[in-house]
């Protein structure tokens, strides 16, 4: 097998993707086959033969539906569908709902327990899965079924044709941040990254490669078709530290194409992106003038099978960095991250000249924007720290470094080396027997094992690096939310009130299914501060699940997450999800039960990302628009009558002009039908719930002929403005005939805010007094909105 090399020890044989977000537009990983042969035809399950095919297209359809649940330890049911697990974990496993039954019975989809759950086949234990919908499509259910019937076969990177050839689409790279990374350096970590390739001359500028399954799986000397390797290019150097990509080449990736697309070239299609991934720049051999080929041909083996570089025109993964003399050269000249005239608590009584009286200590950074944001490698690799301790006088007591080595040089330090120099010239010291005073143990251990104390849960550094105060990213600058910060949050700002699934990203999650469980959401001032598009670190964000389903029509929270925080960290915190920590709290604000950057299996992340600022409706900064804002279509109407009836009258409610609703018509009959039966209003600001929906129909006087059909939608919350409200209402007219939204001979669909001429709005305007609350008219029947209370 082909391993992307170096990796630490812990993810050599593993490698397992990081959950996908649900706003992932198609399959991660190799593609779903939708190239050409090289007849020019689409390439089918034969092309690629469909034994190994058929598993990269299931596993996909686990990555992008169900690892936001089914990964890591806590896994539901102990079942990770994650990348590199998930087979193991479901071929031949007895389930544990309904243990007569396997998991997945190879050539027994019907018997197979999982394609049940997914199905939502009757007698499966639970829910159907993925547990609140979004359900997986018929065309997915398919795919899985004919896996299963093909005997589930294990994937296997190499299709058997060798013919075969994979054609790379947009949508082949979507996605590929969730990929697993291979490789993440800056400067001259490989000998062949010469004249600033890939910024490789720019301290400033890191880069990132991410390799799909079918990279990662592949056997034997060369990669299989449908391997794809991405690299990123960028940096921080900005007013908000945030990424930002090179301006040339800041996203290019490679394409095993195969069916003899480049002899010379071990067939590999180069590619030039852009970086919000909305179109291809450039693709083919001879990408940036053909340099990608050239530089990249130094990845090969030589007679004896040893590694020049890498395999197969991919240079070794990850990447290593040997320190020399030049590497330190001039260090008094980087960026001063810290000065300490003070003895750090974590010192030894000699450490860093501290057995000294007065001493201080200036700590330089080679590369000020070399940013730990690698959870499970932390700094990038050819990362350069050195420290100068100093006497009373200034003379120099002694000169350290650190450089992240990376390779797997020492797995269980961070891949870290230790440096004994010079003054002033930055060498390396030698010792008497002239070796050089450098390695993963250098002191006996003592620098490794000073700085193992440096990490993320003490709040004392990150990946053996202790916190500097002018560091960009490991610093002190970190805000980590108490019980306490919780404490009132109900007299905070109340920026959103919604029900059901009225954010499109919400799926299941957060009751959204539910049609008797409201949302609101709190915000403490930080996050009220909102300049630009990211959030301050201690902007706090509290939702309350709740429902006032009981006899008494009080409020309760969900018996499951009903009081949710999230609470922006900052400092080197979740930095791959702009510092967020998400946290559970009991429903009396007493407790955290729990708190971290990856709750919820990264769930919590994968939902918050789609609030990445890409449309005016998204969001920013992983916070959804507030007030929500929603818009209705037809399936919000479906199976109306089925829904709560709330009034059926045939008196005319005075606030009824003579015309609206057949009111002129003697004895005529409206029904009013309420999709959410709790959804409650909370005074008039902000009123109903955003999603809150009505339907009335219109009768004549026989009460059976359907004279019309109208409806309205809460679609953001009430607000004033300028001294006159705003109704936040939505007005529909429906076609009788099918419950759609109605349209007209010009083919507009019949509604509006301001719909007849204001009409709608203008007559429930009266509820607002003694007839109703919130644009709604009194109903006998309404839980909460009825003649009883006015």
């Amino acid at each position: 097998m082909i391993q992307i090399h170096s990796l630490s020890a812990k993810r050599r044989y593993y490698l397992i993707v990081i959950c996908a977000s649900i706003f992932i537009l198609n399959a991660c990983g190799s593609g779903d086959g939708n190239g050409l042969n090289q007849a020019g035809q689409p390439i089918t399950n034969a092309d690629l033969n469909s034994s190994n095919d058929l598993f990269s297209r299931v596993q996909s359809i686990f990555t992008t539906n169900c690892i936001r649940c089914h990964a890591g330890p806590s896994a539901p049911q102990g079942m990770s569908l994650t990348a590199g697990q998930s087979f193991d974990q479901i071929v031949g496993v007895a389930s544990t709902e309904q243990p007569d039954l396997l998991r997945i019975e190879p050539g027994n989809p019907d018997d197979s327990y999982l394609v049940r759950k997914i199905r939502g086949t009757p007698g499966i234990s639970g829910a159907q899965m993925p547990l609140g919908g979004p359900f997986l499509s018929e065309a997915q259910i398919n795919t899985v079924v004919e896996w299963v019937s093909a005997g589930a076969p294990p994937m296997s990177a190499a299709p058997q044709n060798p013919d075969a050839e994979f054609i790379a689409e947009l949508t082949d790279f979507i996605g590929y941040r969730t990929w697993t990374s291979v490789d993440y350096t800056l400067g001259v970590t490989n000998q062949f990254l010469t004249d600033g390739i890939h910024s490789s001359a720019d301290n400033a500028f890191a880069r990132r490669v991410y390799a799909n399954d079918i990279a990662l799986n592949s056997e034997g000397d060369n990669f299989a078709i449908g391997s794809i390797l991405v690299k990123e290019t960028f940096t921080y150097q900005n007013e908000n530290n945030e990424q930002a990509f090179a301006e040339a080449g800041g996203l290019l990736a490679m394409v095993k194409r195969g069916g003899g697309f480049s002899p010379g070239g071990g067939d590999w299609e180069w590619f030039n992106l852009r970086t919000d991934l909305s179109d291809i720049n450039a693709r083919g051999i001879d990408v940036r003038m053909g340099t990608c080929l050239s530089c990249h041909s130094a990845a090969e083996l030589d007679e004896e099978g040893n590694l020049i570089g890498g395999k197969d025109f991919v240079f070794a993964h990850s990447s290593e960095a040997v320190a020399t003399d030049e590497t330190f050269s001039g260090y008094r000249d980087w960026d001063v991250i810290d000065v300490l005239d003070s003895r750090p608590d974590l010192l030894g009584d000699r450490a860093h000249g501290v057995a000294q009286a007065n001493s201080t200590r200036t700590v330089y950074k080679k590369q000020l924007y070399a940013n730990p944001d690698s959870e499970a490698q932390g700094y990038p690799i050819g990362t350069v720290l050195v420290k100068e301790a100093r006497d009373q006088n200034g003379d120099t007591i002694d000169v350290t470094a650190m450089v992240k080595r990376g390779a797997g040089f020492s797995p269980l330090f961070g891949d870290w080396e230790w440096f004994l120099l010079e003054p002033g010239s930055g060498q390396i010291s030698v010792d008497d027997s002239g070796a050089q005073r450098r390695g993963a143990q250098l002191n006996n251990g003592g620098c490794v094992g000073c700085h193992s104390d440096a990490n993320v849960m003490d709040g004392t550094g990150i990946d053996f690096v202790f916190r500097h105060e002018d560091d960009p990213f490991n610093n002190n600058s970190e805000f980590v939310a108490m019980i306490e910060d919780f404490a009132g949050y109900q007299n905070w700002q109340l920026v959103d009130y919604t029900i059901g699934a009225a954010n499109p990203a919400i799926g299941g999650g957060h009751q959204g299914m539910s049609t008797n469980y409201t949302r609101k959401v709190y915000a403490n001032n930080e996050a009220l501060n909102l300049e630009g598009t990211r959030y301050d670190r201690g902007s706090i964000f509290v939702k309350e699940v709740t429902t006032r389903e009981n006899a008494e029509l009080t409020e309760e929270f969900s018996p499951q997450l009903g009081l949710l925080a999230m609470a922006k960290r900052g400092g080197n915190f979740n930095l791959q999800n702009n510092g967020w920590e998400y946290f559970i709290i009991e429903n009396d604000a007493s407790a955290i039960v729990n708190q971290a950057g990856d709750l919820n299996n990264n769930g919590c992340n994968n939902c918050h990302r789609a609030a990445d600022g890409s449309s005016s409706t998204s969001g920013v900064d992983y916070i959804f628009p507030l007030p929500t804002v929603y818009t209705p279509t037809n399936t919000d109407f479906e199976n109306y009558q089925d829904w709560a009836l709330v009034d059926e009258r045939d008196d005319r409610n005075p606030a009824l002009g003579e015309a609206a609703h057949n009111a002129a018509t003697p004895n005529s009959l409206r029904k009013v039908y309420k999709k959410q039966e709790f959804a409650y209003p909370l005074g008039n600001t902000p009123g109903y719930p955003v999603g809150t929906t009505y339907v009335k129909e219109i009768f004549e006087a026989d009460g059976t002929t359907l004279n019309g059909i109208v409806a309205m939608v809460k679609i953001t919350e009430t607000t004033e403005v300028d001294g006159a409200l705003s109704s936040g209402w939505e007005w529909f007219i429906l076609d009788p005939a099918t419950g759609d939204i109605l349209i007209d001979e010009q083919g507009n669909e019949r509604r509006g805010v301001g719909l007849n001429n204001n009409g709608c709005v203008g007559c429930h305007a009266a509820a607002n007094d003694a007839e109703g609350m919130d644009y709604v008219f009194d109903h006998p029947n309404d839980p909460f909105v009825n003649s009883a209370s006015f």
